[in-house]
């Protein structure tokens, strides 16, 4: 089955993204951040292995609401280093 794609917007507006494949194209489409499902944990919504621009990012995006800043140079969203342990990362799509 293949990756839905959501469109994001100059707005700033978050996304949900969560239980499936999801290729998320910055507002300029100048960046892509693909999540691939890996599974659920108990009583949680799902979590998904990242690759942002072709380049494996470390640990796992748990499936929520996902955002680009409006110049399409930053993006956020709920991550986890190790399996359980949610934080809110920030990433530089230019460094």
């Amino acid at each position: 089955m293949a990756a839905t794609q959501v469109q994001f917007t100059t707005d700033g507006m978050s996304q949900p993204a969560g239980m499936g494949d999801f290729l998320l194209l910055s507002p300029d489409g100048t960046h892509q951040i693909e999540i691939i499902y890996e599974g659920e944990p108990p009583h949680g919504d799902s979590y998904h292995r990242v690759v942002i621009d072709g380049v494996v990012f470390p640990g796992y995006a748990w499936g929520c609401n996902f955002a680009f800043s409006q110049s399409s140079t930053l993006a956020v969203f709920s991550w986890m280093s190790k399996l359980l342990e949610r934080r809110t990362v920030v990433v530089d799509l230019e460094a």
